[in-house]
C-alpha cells in the first residue's frame, strides 16, 4: 500500500497555468474527491498522477517516479469521457484491450456493467453520446480493479437512472474487502454526486490544491447559524471565529462559520438566542472553503 507524493508540480499550456506549484500527498486506502470548478485543473492533475503528461516538479508513488515507469503505471488506471480512447474502436474491442492491459481485470464484472448501462459492444466509440462515452470509461475504470483508480468526472452527461446505478456500483466497489489496499481519486465539480463515498477532499482551483483533507475534519469545523439578524449578531459577539459566508434569507440572517482548531463553543453561545446552529453538509463546506484553503 503506497502514497502519491507531488512536490512543486507545475504544468502550463501556452501562457495558462493548469497546475501551479502543487505539493501534497495522496494516501492509498482512501477515496479522495478531487473537487473544483470547470477549468480548475482537475483533469491535468489526474493525468499527471497517471503519468500521461510531462510536468515540472516530481510525481512519485511509493517513492518511485510515475511517468515512463512501467511497473508503476501498471498499477494505475485513468478513466473518463475525455480520455483519448481510439474513436474507431468498438466498445467490445475496448473492453478486450482492457482485459489484455490490466492484470486484475474482472471480465465478468465488465460484462455485468456493460449490460447494466446498456452499452452496445458493437458501437464505435466516436459514435457514442457524451454520457455513453463516460460510461465506457466507468466500465474500464472499475473493471480494471487497479491499485489506483482515477475517475475523471464519472457522472458527466449521465441521466438520472445511470447516475443512480453508478453511485451504487461505486459504493459497492469502494466497500470491497480489497479496497483498503487501493486508492480512488474521483474528480467532479458537483460534490453532492460523491459526498457519501469520500474519506477526504482535495480542493482545487486555478491550478492550486489544498492537499487531501479528511472529510470528518472538514465537517466538524464548519457550522451554519440561522436566525433573526439581531440574534445572529448576538451569537457572533459571543464567539471569535471567521465567517465564511453571510447572507440574508427570507427575512433572517444565515452565516457559515469556521470553528478552526480552537473549536469555540458556538452551540452553547446560541443558548437563549433565536438562532439555529447545525453542522454544514459537505457540498456547502466545500463551496465556502474552496478558495479559502488553497
Amino acid at each position: 500500500m503506497g502514497t502519491f507524493s507531488l512536490r512543486g508540480v507545475r504544468k502550463t499550456y501556452g501562457t495558462s497555468p493548469a497546475l501551479a506549484d502543487v505539493t501534497c500527498d495522496i494516501p492509498h486506502g482512501h477515496v479522495h474527491g478531487l473537487i473544483g470548478p470547470n477549468g480548475a485543473g482537475k483533469t491535468t492533475l489526474l493525468r499527471a498522477l497517471a503519468g500521461q503528461v510531462p510536468v515540472e516538479g516530481e510525481v512519485t508513488m511509493d517513492g518511485e517516479p510515475v511517468r515512463d515507469n512501467q511497473p508503476v503505471l501498471d498499477r494505475i488506471i485513468l478513466a473518463g469521457a475525455d480520455v483519448p480512447y481510439p474513436g474507431q474502436m468498438k466498445v467490445g474491442t475496448l473492453l478486450d484491450l482492457g482485459a489484455a492491459r490490466w492484470a486484475h481485470w474482472d471480465g465478468d464484472y465488465a460484462h455485468r456493467l456493460q449490460r447494466l448501462f446498456r452499452l452496445d459492444p458493437a458501437a464505435r466509440f466516436d459514435d457514442l453520446s457524451r454520457g455513453r462515452k463516460t460510461l465506457v470509461g466507468v466500465v474500464l475504470g472499475l473493471a480494471a480493479r487497479a491499485e489506483v483508480t482515477l475517475l475523471d468526472e464519472p457522472y458527466l452527461g449521465l441521466d438520472v437512472q445511470n447516475r443512480d446505478i453508478l453511485y451504487r456500483e461505486l459504493l459497492e466497489e469502494v466497500s470491497r474487502d480489497t479496497a483498503a489496499a487501493r486508492a480512488f481519486v474521483i474528480s467532479t465539480h458537483h460534490v453532492e454526486d460523491v459526498s457519501l463515498l469520500l474519506d477526504s477532499v482535495i480542493l482545487i482551483d486555478d491550478g492550486r490544491t489544498s492537499g487531501a483533507v479528511d472529510v470528518d475534519d472538514l465537517l466538524s469545523s464548519t457550522v451554519v447559524a440561522t436566525g433573526t439578524a439581531g440574534a445572529v449578531d448576538g451569537l457572533l459577539e459571543g464567539v471569535s471565529c471567521p465567517v465564511l459566508r453571510d447572507e440574508a434569507v427570507a427575512g433572517s440572517r444565515r452565516v457559515v462559520l469556521d470553528l478552526g482548531s480552537g473549536v469555540p463553543d458556538v452551540f452553547r453561545a446560541a443558548d437563549g438566542l433565536d438562532v439555529r446552529v447545525e453542522y454544514a453538509d459537505l457540498p456547502e463546506t466545500v463551496l465556502v472553503r474552496g478558495r479559502r484553503d488553497e
